[in-house]
This record gives C-alpha cells, structure tokens and sequence, in this order.
C-alpha cells in the first residue's frame, strides 16, 4: 500500500471507531429509555387493574374511574408504541454496529 493508501485507511479507521462509539452511546440511551418505558407500562398497567378491580367490587364503574381507566389506557397504548419504537431503534443501531465492526476488522488487517 502506497503512503496515501494507508492515511486513508487510517482515516476511515479513526471515522468508524467514531461512529462505533457514538452507536455504543446510543445504544445505552435507547436501553436506559426503554426500561423506563417498561416501569411506566408496568405503573400503568397496574393503575388500570386497580381501577377495574375497584369496579368489580362496586359491582359498576364510575364515570370519574371509567375516564381513568380510558386515560391510563390511552397513555399506556401510547407508552407501547414508544416502547416498541426504541426497540425498533435498538436494532437497527446494533446491526450498524455489527457492520462497522466488520469494516473496523477488515480495516486493521
């Protein structure tokens, strides 16, 4: 390889750790989120139940607890999507980062 070649090659290298590391970051924010999405759902979930279970014992719903449970459902179907987004974004960023780490493997041979 010609001295330019390897500048090049060492360039590209330093460009791919770079976004590898900004992946890596990435990848931690997104998993942090996504727990805090599962405690929300979780929360929510629960909050629902309670309500329902209210019901049950009453042996009818209230209006103020039927618009809970409507807005706990409405903000936990919300939370979902998120939640399934984050994933989604999980994904692609470990399967670039899968690339990159087969470019970087090439790039130091």
């Amino acid at each position: 390889e010609t001295e330019q070649e390897n500048a090049q090659r060492a360039q590209r290298y330093r460009q791919v750790r770079a976004r590898m590391a900004w992946l890596e970051g990435e990848v931690a924010r997104i998993s942090r989120e996504s727990r805090m999405k599962d405690k929300e759902i979780s929360g929510l979930n629960q909050a629902v139940e309670e309500a329902r279970q209210e019901a049950e014992q009453r042996g009818r719903i209230s209006e103020k607890n039927a618009k809970r449970v409507r807005m706990l459902d409405s903000v936990a179907e919300k939370a979902v999507e998120r939640a399934e987004g984050l994933a989604a974004e999980r994904d692609a960023a470990k399967a670039e980062a899968r690339l990159l780490a087969a470019e970087i493997r090439e790039l130091s041979q």
